[in-house]
């Protein structure tokens, strides 16, 4: 079943897929043009040596910003931990934050488990600051509890901010939805359409066609399958950098998508390596976004050895060759698989 514009949620989309035998289920949602792509969303109103207008990218969980400028004092986080700023624990200056924006840094928690500490701290809304030197993105994640809007903003800026803290200096900022009146449609997003239809696939070839939870650990890729199958069945090989999602954000095709960075064999693109799954992803959209690079650099190596075949379905190409190891692989795994 898939369900066009659904009503059940915005800024995103998801599939559930029942044991094989029963319907799967698409539910594909309405983006706003500022979710997940990078806006001009803050103002710093003070102190004068950085005011300005910045670039954010407002998270697909809990509430848009609103159309009425969101007004307060910026303060860092504190959760008393061996890296404190990163907000992943109950935050101890919780006086501090209350009724304030709270900043936080990226980095070894789920970005909800950091918007909803600072809300539980009291916080009016949420700054998460990039840790690379990347583009902001909208933050993934699913809460049924948050209800206090959240952007992340670029390393360099948020940075900036903290450099007026350190000194003592009251940063004041304004956070505004800028394109209030725009809506996208995820159905028409191939990258899209394809990656949720590919959990499916994941999901039923995981473990055994009886089986359909075995996708749900820590360390699984699912997110990772999904990308991948909406890169292949959209594979031009002139265009080596690619976006997810690019349509969705308002973006052009060769904007950043909604990923920490675009699927490419350029370091200078995408540096992210095995090692950032130890921290500074998310998970399970970071973990999945590690993976499926690795698999684009495996396809693109493998068509420059083997070449390309527009026939995907009986070619003999590399990226036939790349197509038919990953879904051997997905029959063979047993359920909970790692990437270990």
């Amino acid at each position: 079943m898939a369900e066009a514009q659904d009503g059940g949620g915005v800024i995103y989309a998801n599939f559930a897929s029942p044991p094989d035998g029963n319907n799967g289920r698409m539910q594909m949602f309405l983006w706003s043009a500022s979710s997940g792509g990078v806006q001009n969303i803050l103002t710093v109103n003070s102190p004068i040596v950085i005011s300005g207008t910045y670039g954010g990218a407002e998270a697909t969980f809990g509430p848009g910003l609103p159309t009425t400028p969101l007004t307060g004092d910026v303060v860092l986080v504190d959760d008393g931990s061996g890296a404190p700023t990163e907000g992943c624990n109950a935050l101890v200056n919780g006086a501090q934050i209350s009724g304030n924006i709270a900043i936080v840094d990226r980095g070894n928690c789920p970005f909800v488990d950091k918007v909803q500490n600072a809300q539980d701290a009291g916080a009016i809304a949420v700054i998460v600051v990039n840790n690379a030197g990347t583009a902001p993105f909208g933050m993934g994640g699913t809460s049924g509890t948050i209800n206090i809007p959240s952007i992340m903003i670029s390393q360099a800026d948020g940075n900036a901010i903290k450099a007026q803290l350190g000194v003592g200096s009251a940063v004041n900022v304004t956070l505004l939805n800028t394109n209030p009146s725009f809506n996208r449609d995820g159905d028409f997003d191939n990258g899209i359409i394809a990656h949720e239809y590919g959990h499916g696939v994941s999901i039923r070839l995981t473990g055994g066609a009886s089986t359909s939870g075995c996708l749900s650990n820590a360390e699984q890729m699912g997110e990772g399958w999904s990308d991948y199958f909406g890169l292949y069945l959209s594979l031009d090989t002139t265009v080596i950098s690619r976006g997810i999602g690019t349509f969705a954000v308002d973006e052009p095709t060769n904007g950043g998508g909604i990923r920490p960075a675009q699927y490419s064999p350029d370091f200078n693109v995408n540096p992210f390596t095995y090692a950032n799954t130890n921290a500074g992803v998310s998970q399970p959209h970071g973990i999945g976004f590690v993976w499926c690079s690795m698999l684009w650099d495996l396809t693109l190596e493998l068509i420059d050895q083997y070449g390309f075949d527009e026939d995907f379905y009986y070619g003999t190409g590399g990226n036939n060759i790349a197509l038919q190891l990953v879904m051997d692989g997905l029959k063979l795994q047993a359920c909970n698989p790692g990437s270990l």
